[in-house]
C-alpha cells in the first residue's frame, strides 16, 4: 500500500472514532471527512449522473488533498472528480470559513459543506465543526435541498433542527 493511500486509509478510520489525533493536518480531516460524507448523500437525480463532482472554493490545500484520495475512486460506481471553484455542475461544494462566495446561488442539488460557524444562516447543509480538539458534521435538516443524507451519518452528526433562511 503506497503511503498516501495508508494515510488517507488512516485518516478514513480516525474520522469516526472518538479518539482525538492531533498529528493530522485539520485541513487533512476535512477531506477526507467531505470525501466520506460524499458515500452517505442520496441525490435526487442520481440515476442521471456520470460522476460526482467536488468544487473545493478557498482552501487549496483541502482541495490538493481531496484530489489524492478520491483518484481513481468511486461512489456507487460514479466516478469522483475535484474542481477548486464553484460551478453549477457541483455536487458537493466545501466554502472556506475564509471565502466569500455568496451561497445565494448555489443550485438545491449541492450538497453545501464548510468549516463556517454561520453556513446553517447563509444556507448550507453540513458544518464540519470543531468540538473539542476534534471534527465533527454538524448538519441543517431544514437545508438539504435535492438529495437525502443517510441516517449512518444522522447518527454521528450534531442534528440542527431550525427553520429555513
Amino acid at each position: 500500500m503506497s503511503f498516501n493511500l495508508h494515510r488517507a486509509w488512516v485518516l478514513m478510520l480516525m474520522l469516526f472514532s472518538s479518539v482525538s489525533y492531533a498529528a493530522y493536518d485539520p485541513t487533512d480531516i476535512k477531506a477526507v471527512y467531505i470525501f466520506r460524507i460524499s458515500n452517505f448523500i442520496h441525490w435526487n437525480s442520481e440515476s442521471e449522473m456520470t460522476n460526482i463532482e467536488f468544487c473545493i472554493v478557498g482552501n487549496d490545500k483541502i482541495a490538493s488533498t481531496l484530489e489524492k484520495i478520491t483518484q481513481d475512486k468511486t461512489v456507487r460506481q460514479l466516478p469522483l472528480s475535484v474542481t477548486p471553484f464553484y460551478r453549477e455542475q457541483c455536487d458537493i461544494l466545501f466554502v472556506d470559513a475564509k471565502s466569500e462566495l455568496n451561497l445565494a446561488d448555489v443550485l438545491p442539488h449541492t450538497v453545501v459543506i464548510s468549516d463556517n460557524q454561520s453556513i446553517g444562516s447563509q444556507g448550507g447543509t453540513i458544518e464540519l465543526a470543531t468540538l473539542e480538539g476534534k471534527v465533527k458534521p454538524k448538519i441543517y435538516m431544514a437545508n438539504i435541498g435535492a438529495y437525502s443524507i443517510s441516517s449512518s451519518l444522522l447518527r454521528i452528526a450534531i442534528i440542527e433542527d431550525g427553520e429555513k433562511i
